[in-house]
């Protein structure tokens, strides 16, 4: 069992080697270890992936309390300075939902929080809409199922600053379950009804009129 764990590690690793070397573009990331700017920040060139979802380096990266993404050598913002005001930026910047995606599960990691969680499902739900990744969509899932057990009462914020609206994630996820056209984004489940009963299956309930979600009553 240990020699197929390796063996499933080093494969891993070779394809996440492969991938960051040939899909990648150059941009300047906020870091360590780089040449320092006029503000004493320390700046690295990296390259952000642009190509296809090929490979999740472990089981769980993205999910969860799963720290394994920042150690995937295709993960490029792993040495970033990532926080709750330059991952917005970085987000902005992204060239690819592949790139989103890293950012936020690395967002993640070092902030768990419901918002980061919520932007790594999508991320991932966005990749199925480019590329139709069965791998993303399978992924996209559990990371949406995860928000839900995990940070159930999150919410984030739309709007100017000093007018700002709050929304609680389990409704975003919950549109992007059940009506996922109207964000321009593919169905993950075969079809709306089999949304609806994946979320009746994980303890949830969805309500039509209202289209938000709420916890199942035993």
């Amino acid at each position: 069992m240990k020699a197929l764990i390796n063996q499933y590690s080093q494969t891993a690793k070779s394809k996440a080697f492969s991938v960051f070397a040939a899909s990648f573009m150059a941009v300047t990331l906020a870091g360590c270890g780089g040449a320092a700017s006029d503000n004493g920040q320390i700046l690295n060139t990296v390259q952000l992936p642009t190509g296809p979802l090929t490979y999740l380096y472990c089981p769980d990266i993205g999910v969860g309390e799963e720290t394994c993404v920042l150690d995937d050598p295709a993960n490029a913002y792993a040495r970033s300075a990532i926080n709750g005001t330059t991952k917005w930026d970085l987000a902005t910047a992204a060239p690819s939902p592949l790139a989103k995606f890293y950012l936020w599960a690395t967002a993640h990691v070092r902030d768990a929080q419901g918002e980061n969680q919520f932007y790594v499902a999508e991320s991932l739900h966005n990749i199925v809409a480019q590329e139709g990744s069965g791998l993303a969509q399978d992924q996209a899932k559990r990371a949406y199922r995860a928000l839900l057990d995990n940070f159930y009462g999150s919410v984030t914020f739309t709007g100017p600053v000093n007018a700002q609206i709050s929304h609680f994630l389990r409704d975003w996820v919950a549109d992007r379950l059940v009506q996922p056209e109207s964000f321009g984004l593919p169905q993950l489940y075969d079809t709306q009804s089999a949304a609806l009963q994946a979320i009746d299956d994980w303890g949830y309930l969805y309500d039509a009129n209202t289209t938000t979600i709420s916890k199942k009553i035993n």
